[in-house]
């Protein structure tokens, strides 16, 4: 294991990790970087201050750049490491994580020439998505360093003019996620493509989703918000972004508001204190938070919103939304929202005097909050029948449409009946 790993935004040195007891670190900034006149924090959470960090906010900001769950265990165990040990899990695929960021071990020199890519074919694709284990099986090739954070099983690939799919190696930078299909919960890609679809027919601003048949596997194809690509497709330069439990400090094992995590308040007050945009960016929460109940969404968590820094580090805007899915067509999962709307959680309870709240607390005034929620209300199910006929046109009808018809139609009639 490396004595140090380093830190790169771009070719530029921001600091350096040092391992702690139990696969734990530390985070330092370079003296190069605090004196930087381009410099930034890389996080709201880690101010730029010399020294070593050694607080929960240094753990919490780049263990949140890993996977979770048992995708996290596949890679752990495909590569021979402790699933606890975050140090050793970055050293070996901190090379393209999410954002600007760059993790290299120490005695390495960055050198942006040896990036390469390897060609992806749809059928080895799609052989690795029936076997449910994407980002391990790729992880264990020598030299491919890719981390993405979440649960959902999913791959950094480079997608060329033509369409063709490459796997980043050695540091090089992906332009897409590609995320496959669910062991649990089935047509999952779909449901991602149409929920996001949904989600822009009800003026959100949200990633680009298309569906994909990789040799008869459906998969969805995300264009990465946090990746710039020159016009001729050769150039990718990468975004510095953070989530909102990075933001805030938090392990992702507290994404969730009822195990401590953010809620819309902690959102609405970081867009307003960081975004270089504030009022445009907190009319986008609003429309997202009403979005996420209507369309019954119980997984909009804190590490489903991000801010996105410009290419020179400098501005912060709210990032597209991404990961909208309706868990409420999953009857086995719990219904009950990630973020409660003025303390209630249950969707199918929420009335009148719950938004009002949730306008309170956030400083928004309630006729505002409640023309949004009766706007998406009354608009939602003709717009999903507009959006599923574009889907049916391109893919034929999904298996999953009329559960997600069903689930939003229940819920839009009784959120206007308990306003």
């Amino acid at each position: 294991m490396a004595e140090r790993l380093d830190v790169f935004f771009g070719t530029r040195l921001v600091g350096s990790l040092r391992p702690r007891a139990g696969g734990a670190v530390a985070f330092e900034y370079s003296a190069a970087w605090l004196e930087g006149e381009a410099s930034f924090a890389i996080s709201a959470s880690l101010p730029l201050e010399p020294g070593l960090n050694r607080t929960r906010a240094a753990q919490a900001f780049f263990a949140n750049l890993l996977p979770e769950g048992r995708v996290r265990e596949a890679v752990a165990r495909q590569l021979g490491l402790s699933v606890s040990n975050d140090y050793a899990l970055l050293e070996a695929i901190g090379g393209d994580c999410a954002g600007a960021l760059s993790l290299l071990p120490g005695s390495a020199t960055l050198d942006p020439s040896a990036g390469s890519y390897e060609r992806l074919e749809p059928e080895a694709i799609a052989r690795m998505a029936r076997s449910f284990s994407v980002l391990a099986e790729v992880s264990g090739r020598r030299r491919a360093r890719l981390s993405l954070a979440g649960a959902q099983d999913k791959l950094p690939i480079r997608v060329d003019r033509n369409g063709d799919f490459w796997l980043p190696v050695a540091g090089a930078p992906s332009t897409h996620i590609l995320k496959v299909p669910s062991r649990d919960f089935k047509h999952l890609p779909a449901n991602e493509t149409l929920v996001t679809a949904l989600a822009r027919a009800q003026s959100l601003a949200v990633v680009d989703v298309d569906l994909v048949c990789l040799d008869d596997v459906e998969v969805a194809l995300v264009r990465r918000y946090d990746r710039l690509v020159s016009d001729d497709g050769e150039r990718v330069t990468r975004l510095h972004q953070e989530d909102l439990c990075q933001a805030l400090g938090l392990l992702p094992s507290t994404k969730y508001e009822q195990e401590g995590g953010p809620g819309f308040v902690d959102a609405m007050t970081l867009a307003r204190e960081h975004s270089t945009e504030p009022l445009v960016d907190a009319q986008q929460l609003l429309r997202w938070i009403v979005f996420v109940v209507l369309a019954g969404n119980a997984d909009g968590h804190g590490k489903n919103l991000s801010l996105l820094r410009g290419a020179d580090g400098r501005t912060a805007r709210l990032s597209p939304f991404y990961d909208l899915v309706s868990t409420r067509v999953y009857q086995r999962l719990d219904r009950r929202l990630a973020m409660g709307i003025g303390e209630e959680r249950d969707p199918g309870q929420i009335a009148r005097r719950h938004w009002e709240a949730l306008a309170r607390e956030v400083g928004v005034g309630p006729r505002a909050v409640l023309r949004e929620v009766e706007r998406q209300a009354s608009s939602m199910v003709e717009k999903l029948d507009e959006v599923e006929a574009v889907h049916a046109s391109a893919h034929g009808e999904s298996p999953i449409i009329r559960r997600l018809r069903d689930a939003v139609g229940k819920q839009c009639k009784r959120t206007l009946e308990l306003l």
